[in-house]
C-alpha cells in the first residue's frame, strides 16, 4: 500500500512506495549496546566521511564485518574506502543500514532529470550492495527503480554500462 505525506510543495504529495519483501522493523534496537562504536567510511575520490554506528553497519553486510573485525587496515583503523562510491548512494545505503528500507520520495511532477538521477542512485545502490553482499538491498534498489521507472516512464539506460562493467567479471568467469 502506499501512503501520503506532504512534500516541499503543500499541493504535491510524496508517494512512499513499500517494498516488496520489507522486513517487519529492523530487528537492531537503539539500546546502549555496541551503540559507542564507531566507524568510519570515506566515501569518493574525496574521501568524504561517513560516521556510522558500527553495529549497524556490521549487522547489514559481512563484507563490511569482515573488514572491521580483522586484522586488515580496516580492522586496526576502523575504516573503510569506498572511492567507486558517491556520496548519494552511500547515503542510501546508510538509510538502509539504520531503518532497513528505502523510501521513494519522488512527487508527481518531479523534473526529468531528477528522476534520472535517482535511478543512477539506485543502480549505483544496486552495485554497491553486490559488493558488499547484501541482497535484501539489492532487490529493494531494483525494485524502486523499476516503479519509477513505471511511475515515470522514464529509463535511464547509459548507467547500465556501469552495472555490467562492476559485475560482469564475476558472472562471465
Amino acid at each position: 500500500m502506499a501512503s501520503t505525506s506532504a512534500s516541499n510543495s503543500a499541493s504535491t504529495p510524496v508517494v512512499q512506495d513499500q517494498p516488496t519483501a520489507k522486513r517487519n522493523a529492523k530487528e537492531t534496537s537503539f539500546n546502549a549496546a555496541g551503540m559507542s562504536e564507531l566507524v568510519t567510511f570515506l566515501i569518493g575520490s574525496s574521501e568524504t566521511k561517513f560516521i556510522i554506528h558500527k553495529k549497524f553497519a556490521c549487522e547489514e553486510s559481512p563484507v563490511v564485518r569482515a573488514a572491521f573485525n580483522s586484522s586488515f587496515v580496516e580492522g586496526q583503523t576502523q575504516e573503510y574506502t569506498l572511492a567507486d562510491s558517491t556520496e548519494a548512494t552511500f547515503t542510501l545505503f546508510t538509510e538502509w543500514m539504520y531503518t532497513g528500507n528505502i523510501v521513494n520520495k519522488l512527487a508527481h511532477g518531479t523534473p526529468v532529470a531528477e528522476v534520472g538521477n535517482t535511478q543512477v542512485n539506485l543502480l549505483e545502490l544496486w552495485v554497491l550492495a553486490d559488493k558488499l553482499l547484501v541482497p535484501q538491498l539489492q532487490t529493494r534498489a531494483l525494485y524502486l527503480f523499476d516503479k519509477i521507472r513505471n511511475k515515470f516512464n522514464n529509463l535511464c539506460i547509459y548507467k547500465y554500462k556501469y552495472v555490467w562493467e562492476n559485475t560482469q567479471r564475476r558472472l562471465c568467469s
